[in-house]
């Protein structure tokens, strides 16, 4: 946003505060919080032949704000196996599912599979690599179905790891953006030949002072995305072709205000 507190021939003086990159860092991190809240999970499935009434397994999900509890029969168990999901990009992930008679009491919107098809129980709400280790857990299982003489298992799978580095990532990277993205304000003297150029972050601020004299205009650097767009950047450039950045970096938010910066600027050394 960017705020003129005085223009005149003699002095001009305006902040610019970057509320569009923090609004854009507070959304990254707080998808990057969401998914780590409500994905994390740690998934047990416990089988025991000598239970009673009858011989069952349990799928016990254990997440940061809740868990679930799904229990039926051994013998409605057809096979464990493995679920693929193919990415834009070509990639696949993986997760490990049961496969369950249609007849299993189980408490699922899942019921609302076609008669007489079985239900696919996903032992993980997520999807990751590893293709060997998720084959190695499907062998486990249906070692264990397949005979008949062992009397319990147990085998767990946890999505946590994955989960917290693909939202923790996004947490960082928005948070960074919030912390790196300063308030700047920058003030023009004509009579007393000075500029001050501020930049204000959450730790502090530091402040460059130089002869008006040595700036030689406003400067917009423009680049082209990986996506074909325009992003950009203005500053005000100096006779030792150094430049003083109004932000961190190239983007695309509100290029408006820095057609806008730039002609403040030139306006004001052109009176």
């Amino acid at each position: 946003m960017l705020k003129i507190q005085e223009n005149t021939r003699s002095r001009l003086k305006f902040s610019v505060t970057p509320i569009g990159l923090w609004i854009f860092g507070s959304v990254f991190a707080a998808i990057g919080l969401l998914v780590i809240v409500f994905l994390t999970e740690n998934t047990i499935l416990s089988c025991d032949r000598q239970a009673q009434p009858e011989p069952s397994c349990e799928i016990k999900r254990i997440g940061i704000l809740s868990s679930e509890t799904k229990s039926f029969p051994i013998d409605k168990i057809i096979q464990a196996d493995i679920e693929f999901s193919s990415s834009s990009d070509g990639g696949e992930t993986y997760r490990n599912v049961l496969i369950v008679d249609k007849s299993a009491l189980i408490k699922t919107t899942e019921q609302s599979i076609q008669p007489g098809r079985p239900l696919q129980i996903p032992l993980s709400s997520a999807y990751s690599s590893g293709y060997e280790s998720h084959v190695d857990t499907a062998n486990q299982i249906n070692g264990f179905l397949e005979d008949s003489n062992q009397n319990d298992f147990q085998v767990q799978i946890s999505s946590a790891w994955l989960i917290i580095i693909f939202g923790g990532i996004f947490f960082l990277v928005g948070s960074l953006i919030i912390v790196f993205s300063p308030v700047i304000v920058c003030s023009m003297d004509r009579f007393g030949n000075q500029l001050i150029f501020e930049r204000r972050k959450l730790w502090g601020k530091s402040t460059r002072e130089l002869a008006l004299s040595e700036v030689l205009g406003s400067r917009i650097d423009v680049s082209r995305s990986s996506r074909g767009s325009d992003t950009m950047r203005v500053g005000i450039e100096l006779e030792n072709r150094d430049v003083l950045w109004f932000g961190v970096g190239y983007d695309n938010i509100n290029n408006a205000q820095k057609y806008r910066i730039s002609d403040l600027i030139t306006d004001f050394l052109n009176k």
